[in-house]
């Protein structure tokens, strides 16, 4: 089960004599970064979610931290895909988007057999051709493997890790997006 963000409604700007010009449609590396994570733990993925959403502004209609549940763990790569939301519900193919950056806990649920581990999903994403960023969280950092492109300590500097995922994307994507918040 995710969470949802609840977001408070802005005050009401004092009126205006004449209608501001309309805003140009942002270009695609300047949009919001759709970005999913997954881990096990409430308190990690709280603090993932505020990773995602507060440093790296990720896209809140598409974006989700997930994890809860063995559905929500056995369904991440379709969710990164954007083959399914984040109720885990199917998403017709013409809306497919796949997400920006993929953040994953390394050991999600071994209490299952096989366990699912980040690795193997990390391993499982690139196989079927995910050509977003990924990053690895840990608590005993070490060989990631070559499907992995960040990997973070728990308990390590979070402005830090967005800053290098939002260096990661940007070298991926060629160009140039806003940077953390």
């Amino acid at each position: 089960m995710t969470e949802s963000v609840a977001l408070l409604p802005s005050p009401t700007p004092p009126a205006r004599t004449a209608a501001p010009p309309p805003l140009p449609a942002p270009s695609p590396a300047l949009a919001s970064p759709v970005c999913v994570g997954i881990d096990d733990g409430d308190i990690e993925r709280l603090v993932l979610r505020a990773t995602l959403f507060s440093q790296l502004g990720a896209d809140v209609a598409r974006s989700a931290v997930v994890g809860e549940t063995e559905a929500e763990q056995r369904s991440f790569v379709d969710l990164a895909f954007g083959r399914v939301d984040a109720q885990l519900q199917p998403v017709p193919e013409g809306e497919w988007r796949q997400a920006d950056i993929a953040v994953l806990d390394n050991e999600i649920n071994t209490a299952v057999d096989p366990p699912i581990l980040g690795t193997v999903l990390a391993a499982r994403l690139r196989e079927e051709g995910f050509g977003g960023v990924i990053g690895l969280l840990t608590s005993s950092p070490g060989s990631a493997g070559p499907h992995v492109d960040v990997v973070w300590s728990k308990g390590g500097n979070l402005k830090q890790l967005a800053s290098t995922l939002q260096a990661k994307l940007q070298e991926r994507q060629g160009g140039s997006l806003p940077g953390p918040r």
